[in-house]
């Protein structure tokens, strides 16, 4: 029996529909790219993408999530670091390119040949909260990714991500079952689970099961209201968490006021 809130895959054959591009070696990149157009539309609603929205898509892949994005919001920027991947969506979404919008190219879609991890906000003019982040992430970067928006003085108002469902689960956990990952996040954000998504969902497909995340009301305003929380639960949770971790991983920026950096001093946490 499948699991509750959980989506199931619908096989597409990504040989025959997409011949131009190797999908073979997905992997080079960490990429499983989605197959199911129900779970992409999960993951925009997820998001609330409305025509006044501006959306940094990461890893758009073969565009499924792209296609929903763009008709739905005012302008995507779609991130991709795979060479291959940015010029066949590049052609695909082009004014010669067959597309799901009729072959006639998107004026207000943009697609990226970049490193998310490289990637420079002001470049693009993406000013705090004023865009939303709608993504299928490699889950190798994970936590990488989450630390560089939501530290960023550029943040996001919301992100929506797929990730691997263990990792999910340990970002929402409560209970005084927090790991530093959940904490990080809770810092500057809501965190909620939207979905739970099966392997077969993807290709090639994972050995890991995953959920759609949504981490909504991101605001480094957060920091105090969260401490403050958390110092009113159990003693030992404040001993054992809180006490180590704060003055180590705590900094003043430019203005003076405390900044919280879980994630410093380690590669990751997942």
């Amino acid at each position: 029996m499948a699991e509750k809130n959980t989506i199931n895959a619908k096989e597409i054959n990504f040989g025959k529909r997409f011949p131009k591009f190797d999908f073979g070696n997905a992997k080079r990149f960490g990429q499983n790219f989605l197959k199911n157009k129900n779970i992409a539309g999960k993951i925009v609603e997820a998001a609330s993408v409305n025509e006044n929205d501006v959306v940094l898509e990461v890893g758009p892949g073969k565009g499924r999530l792209t296609e929903i994005l763009a008709q739905k919001a005012k302008y995507v920027i779609a991130v991709e670091k795979d060479k291959k991947l940015a010029d066949f969506l590049m052609d695909k979404f082009s004014a010669k390119g067959e597309s799901a919008f009729g072959g006639k190219g998107q004026k207000n879609l943009e697609i990226v040949h970049k490193d998310i991890l490289n990637f420079d906000l002001k470049a693009y003019k993406l000013k705090p909260k004023s865009y939303k982040i709608v993504a299928n992430i490699p889950y190798y970067i994970t936590s990488r990714f989450l630390r560089q928006f939501l530290e960023s003085k550029n943040q996001p108002s919301l992100m929506a991500l797929m990730v691997q469902k263990e990792v999910a689960l340990r970002i929402v956990a409560g209970n005084n079952k927090e790991s530093l990952l959940s904490i990080g996040v809770k810092a500057y954000g809501k965190p909620r689970i939207v979905a739970n998504v099966s392997a077969g969902n993807f290709f090639p497909k994972p050995k890991v099961n995953s959920a759609i995340i949504l981490i909504g009301d991101i605001s480094k305003e957060n920091f105090s209201g969260f401490l403050r929380l958390a110092s009113a639960t159990s003693a030992n949770f404040s001993k054992t968490i809180f006490r180590p971790i704060l003055p180590k991983r705590t900094s003043q920026n430019a203005s003076g006021n405390a900044e919280f950096r879980p994630w410093q001093g380690r590669k990751s946490y997942l």
